[in-house]
C-alpha cells in the first residue's frame, strides 16, 4: 500500500476516533526501529495505542485478523519506548493503558476497544 493511501485512511480513522468516540489523537506514526505505532490517542482517561488496518476487500482475512502475534509484539515493543519517554508526571495523568484496532473497509470504520492485553 502506497504512504498517500496508508495516510489517508489513518487520517479517517483519527477523524472517526476523535468524532464518533470522543477521544483525542497525541501523536501519528510513532516511530523505533523495528516498529510503528499508527495514532497514539487518549480517551476517558486512558492512554490508547491504536493500529490502523485497511481492507479493500476481506478475500485475505479481515482487517483485525492481520494483527497477528508478531504485529502485536512489534507495537508492544514502540508502546514501551514511548511510556519510557513520558516524565512520571505524564504518565500518572493516564488510567491504564490500552491497545485498539480501528479498520477502514469500504466506507466503514470499524473499532475494537482493548483488541488485546499486553503481558
Amino acid at each position: 500500500m502506497s504512504t498517500e493511501i496508508g495516510r489517508e485512511h489513518e487520517d479517517r480513522a483519527a477523524k472517526y476516533f476523535a468524532d464518533h468516540l470522543g477521544g483525542r489523537v497525541l501523536a501519528r506514526n510513532f516511530r523505533i526501529r523495528s516498529a510503528e505505532i499508527d495514532l497514539i490517542a487518549e480517551q476517558g482517561g486512558d492512554l490508547v495505542f491504536i493500529e490502523v488496518r485497511y481492507r479493500r476487500r476481506q478475500q485475505f482475512g479481515s482487517g483485525l485478523e492481520s494483527v497477528d502475534g508478531k504485529k502485536r509484539g512489534r507495537i508492544e515493543r514502540a508502546a514501551r519506548c514511548y511510556l519510557e519517554r513520558l516524565s512520571d508526571l505524564e504518565r500518572r495523568r493516564f488510567r491504564g493503558v490500552r491497545f485498539d484496532v480501528l479498520v477502514t473497509e469500504g466506507e466503514r470504520v470499524y473499532h475494537l476497544k482493548d483488541a488485546w492485553r499486553a503481558p
